[in-house]
């Protein structure tokens, strides 16, 4: 009579089914991966906010042009720019002030000043590469 995963042989002892072993080790190499991805996601989070940082760290004089990234006048902009790791999806966001959003996208009256697309497109290559190579390093092969 089995009973919760184990089979009894009929001097009484307990032992484990065949797949345990497998199931057990595939839960750990699991976990070093998704530690590994974590701890990858935390390093490239903070070198793509490093990066939004600094496109939008020119001083303002003079104003930025229509299709170009914007140019520093407060700050505001550059500190409220956060990137944010999603370990559900395992994807990192790109968080910012109000206006950052029709900075980007546009108004019916201003210009696109697009900043945040194009260093994520001229950047998403090298940052994928760094996450592999990372999430390598930390799981020790």
């Amino acid at each position: 009579m089995a009973k919760m995963g184990y089979r009894v042989h009929t001097k009484g002892q307990r032992t484990r089914p065949p797949f345990a072993k497998t199931w057990f080790t595939t839960g750990r190499i699991l976990k070093r991966t998704r530690d590994a991805t974590r701890q990858a996601m935390r390093i490239v989070k903070v070198e793509m906010a490093d990066a939004l940082k600094k496109v939008v760290s020119k001083a303002y004089p003079p104003p930025s042009r229509p299709g170009r990234s914007p140019h520093k006048r407060t700050g505001n902009l550059q500190e409220s720019i956060r990137v944010t790791y999603n370990e559900r999806d395992q994807t990192l966001n790109v968080n910012m002030q109000g206006y950052g959003f029709y900075l980007e996208s546009g108004t019916r009256r201003m210009d696109r000043r697009p900043f945040v697309e194009p260093v994520i497109h001229k950047q998403r290559a090298k940052w994928e590469d760094r996450i592999r190579n990372l999430q390598r390093k930390f799981y020790g092969s």
